[in-house]
């Protein structure tokens, strides 16, 4: 592994020994292995004092954590972990489940970085990379200051959640490595400035974890009245680092392997030997049912997968770069549904012939967000299986693809009126609409959600009065998620764009509307749009991810073989 001086790992001896390539990633790519007598010592040891202060220096043992890409076995009886284990895999849904009190660990005092919080970190000793971090406010007299001061809302149903589900603070969670995730809410707010963060990770592997201080006092959520059309510039963005680094978890049984994605059907890649561990998964993968009923459900989810094994063993840190940087900024990982697959033809490396076969005409309409991925969906049916770089700044586009008609109109603002000749003419409407409401009017929860409840109820009803053989097909793309630090400082904050999104998703599946959640989607690789606009996930690995899914609901594409 290459040693970068700047995170906390557990061993920083290594042997010269490599792993069998049949104990590593399903590629075959050998990974560098730990001491095994230093990593049990180690764990040990820290088991041991468990709240011991430790420094913020390379070689920080931080308990079982890490103890190397893989281990020499688990039959040894010094292992920490139980012999009756479970290993995460991408063929199966993601668990919500918390950890029994016989299966956690001892808590783990993480070194802090700020002065005012203090972190900790308990992980599952029955479940590999299944860990719960809990930040806690020290002052808890200035905790009782903010929960008891003037309310930051006026809506009642806002406020009961911010005041249960959110609390006072507002962080930024990043895990990068085996498996990308972001969470800027709490899973359980514990009340009194205690927050619990639960990471149920997918896949086996070293993870690196960010953690920061973004909003305090309710800055993050608080309510003001602002001029419409302007861009406050006064939200008190802290994004303090609460550890001094990042912290490497290492936390997995040896039992357990690292997926890497199976290359897209479609992309020249070598031929692998049946009994090769990347043919066994392709074929598991195979064998999945289709995705289509989870995400019409809401129940759907993924996960964002290294794109290699480079990424698997170091991920490359998300940085703000300068305009005139060269890096890429999409291609570190590839969104993998868990427990379904994608086998429509409109995928990126699919022949998509059959999606354009019969007539269907498409109409999106709303905000930037409708247009970019009115670009990506117009570029991929055209044939190609490139991935677009930028999305014309237009207010209205069309293209013909076969029997498909793509039009999109720019109506951030939705004041289209619905009629019979216009937008009941179409098979399909999707829109876009919500961040210019939540971002630069700074839109109070009173005035934001009617404007939402009398699209999402009178538009379904208008549809069914236009006659049409099958009523034209609604589906809402929801606020996509975004980084903290974007270059337009707004109303756009983390927790506030959850909250109205869970709302909005809501009133639209209650109305008949379908729903892609984009917020979902581009969530784990937000962070990478500061590398370009800091607003639009076009670049990213969230493109291919969204427009599977909004293909998929046009229902215009035949299964793949």
């Amino acid at each position: 592994m290459l040693e970068t001086g700047n995170d906390y790992k557990m061993v920083k001896q290594e042997t010269d020994e490599e792993l069998d390539s049949s104990q590593g990633s399903p590629t075959g790519t050998p990974l560098r292995r730990r001491s095994w007598d230093s990593a049990v010592q180690a764990a040990q040891a820290v088991h041991l004092s468990p709240r011991r202060k430790l420094p913020a220096v390379v070689g920080f043992a931080l308990g079982a954590l890490l103890v190397g890409a893989s281990w020499l076995g688990s039959s040894s009886p010094s292992s920490p972990f139980s012999s009756l284990y479970t290993c995460p895999s991408p063929l199966s849904p993601r668990s919500d489940a918390l950890i029994p009190p016989r299966h956690q660990s001892e808590p783990l005092t993480l070194p802090s970085a700020h002065p005012d919080f203090s972190v900790s970190l308990t992980y599952d000793t029955t479940v590999c990379n299944s860990f719960d971090v809990l930040i806690s406010r020290l002052d808890k007299g200035r905790c009782a200051e903010a929960e008891t001061g003037p309310a930051p809302t006026n809506n009642s149903a806002y406020l009961d959640w911010i005041h249960t589900r959110l609390g006072p603070d507002s962080f930024d969670l990043q895990v990068d490595g085996a498996e990308r995730l972001v969470e800027d809410v709490p899973t359980e707010y514990l009340g009194n400035c205690d927050y619990v963060f639960r990471f149920r990770l997918q896949n086996a592997g070293r993870v690196w974890l960010n953690a920061s201080i973004l909003y305090e006092d309710y800055a993050g959520v608080r309510e003001r009245v602002v001029k419409r059309g302007a861009w406050p510039k006064d939200l008190p963005l802290l994004q303090l680092p609460l550890t001094p680094a990042p912290v490497e978890l290492d936390i997995c049984s040896p039992t357990c392997r690292s997926y890497l994605p199976t290359p897209p059907e479609g992309r020249k890649e070598p031929i692998l030997p049946p009994s090769s561990p990347a043919a066994v998964y392709a074929e598991q993968r195979a064998a999945l049912p289709t995705c289509g009923e989870a995400a019409r459900a809401g129940t759907f989810d993924g996960a964002y997968l290294p794109a290699s094994p480079a990424s698997l063993l170091h991920p490359h840190y998300r940085e703000t770069l300068a305009e005139s940087h060269t890096r890429f900024v999409g291609g570190y990982s590839t969104f993998v549904p868990l427990g379904c697959e994608w086998r429509h033809a409109g995928r990126r490396f699919s022949s998509h012939e059959s999606c354009i076969e019969k007539e269907h005409k498409l109409m999106m309409i709303g905000d930037s967000h409708s247009r970019v991925l009115w670009d990506v969906v117009s570029n991929r049916l055209s044939g190609s299986k490139e991935r677009i770089l930028h999305s014309l700044k237009l207010e209205a586009k069309d293209a013909q693809h076969g029997g498909l008609s793509m039009k999109f109109t720019f109506d951030p603002y939705l004041k289209s009126n619905w009629t019979c000749d216009g937008l009941g003419s179409y098979d399909t409407v999707a829109v876009s609409t919500g961040t210019w409401q939540t971002a630069f009017d700074c839109a109070p929860a009173d005035d934001f959600f009617p404007q939402f409840e009398d699209m999402f109820s009178t538009w379904p009803r208008l549809a069914q009065q236009c006659g049409r053989p099958t009523p034209t097909k609604l589906i809402f793309l929801d606020i996509p998620a975004f980084p903290p630090q974007h270059k337009s400082p707004d109303c756009r904050t983390l927790p506030r764009v959850r909250y109205f999104n869970d709302r909005l998703n809501a009133m639209a599946r209650e109305n008949g509307w379908e729903v892609v959640d984009v917020y979902k989607l581009a969530k784990p690789v937000a962070v990478d749009m500061t590398l370009t606009d800091g607003i639009h996930y076009t670049h990213t690995d969230a493109t291919d991810a969204a427009a599977d899914e909004l293909i998929d609901r046009l229902e215009i594409c035949a299964d793949s073989a």
